[in-house]
């Protein structure tokens, strides 16, 4: 709500995996997959994106719309470390280890 009263008319657009109080508030949702195509399909300058910051930075350097980020973040990303991709890796050898185009670049760079 407080970034709507700071951008008055700036769409919101919300990850599909937000809660429902917060798609109440929003005018569209996304998937990772298509937020960028619903960002540019709304035709405005600029549009807000929740909750996900990560999201938000991926999506803003590939299009030329304004993504005004909500500093969230997704609870996945929260809930695994560096350390713990490594443990995964050692404890499976050979697993493949797939993330988010907006998983923080720190985390995947750190667990190799």
């Amino acid at each position: 709500r407080l970034l709507r009263q700071r951008y008055p008319g700036v769409p919101v657009v919300t990850y599909v995996n937000t809660s429902v109080e917060v798609k109440a508030e929003s005018d569209i949702c996304c998937t990772s997959g298509n937020a960028k195509a619903v960002a540019e399909s709304l035709g405005v300058p600029q549009v807000i994106m929740l909750p996900d910051e990560y999201l938000a930075q991926n999506i803003a350097a590939q299009t030329d719309v304004e993504i005004i980020a909500w500093k969230g973040h997704c609870e996945v990303h929260e809930r695994f470390t560096p350390d713990d991709i490594r443990q995964l890796r050692e404890d499976h050898p050979g697993v493949t280890v797939l993330a988010h185009p907006e998983c923080p670049p720190e985390v995947v760079a750190e667990a190799d």
